[in-house]
């Protein structure tokens, strides 16, 4: 039987998850600085099992003439096998962007017989978690990588098939 160790973590407070949410999106705006995109924030209200009602900030990018090409919606914080999320989402699908502490969760696996544990084996559940902060995962193979610029224009241009 397989268990995603850390579950139990994901209580981060929401004003913290709002904090975060903010630092990700003034590291977008630098990052897409320069360009002749516009970024417009607003608020959301988020309902989540066992926390009360909250609102967090979100961010769509607008194209030049002022359509929509993606934002960053806000999911939670009660997120099995991350801190938090945030979806990047485009007309062409979204992309989830979790927020993981260093090492990431990890996949405990046990062998038994006849109720004694034999062996327990423990991996990353996805593997590239070096620091705190916002990751995208390769779902091909499980691979965290940190967000950065080049990472989030091509997200972007995934979900919007609009070049950056």
């Amino acid at each position: 039987m397989a268990h995603v160790r850390g579950e139990s973590r994901i209580t981060l407070p929401t004003d913290e998850f709002v904090g975060r949410l903010e630092s990700l999106y003034r590291e977008v705006e630098g990052w897409l600085r320069g360009t002749e995109l516009t970024l417009r924030r607003g608020r959301v209200t988020i309902s989540e099992e066992s926390l009360p009602r909250y609102t967090a900030p979100y961010l769509s990018i607008l194209s030049p003439e002022g359509n929509e090409l993606a934002s960053l919606n806000p999911v939670g914080i009660r997120i099995l096998g991350a801190e938090a999320r945030v979806d990047l989402v485009g007309a062409y699908g979204s992309r989830p962007i979790r927020y993981l502490s260093p090492g990431g969760p990890r996949l405990a696996t046990s062998a038994h017989e006849g109720g004694q544990v034999l062996e327990t084996h423990t991996r990353p559940l996805f593997p590239g978690v070096g620091r705190e902060g916002w990751y995208t995962v390769d779902q091909r193979r499980p691979q965290a990588h940190l967000l950065d610029n080049a990472g989030f224009r091509d997200l972007v241009r995934k979900v919007s098939d609009h070049a950056i």
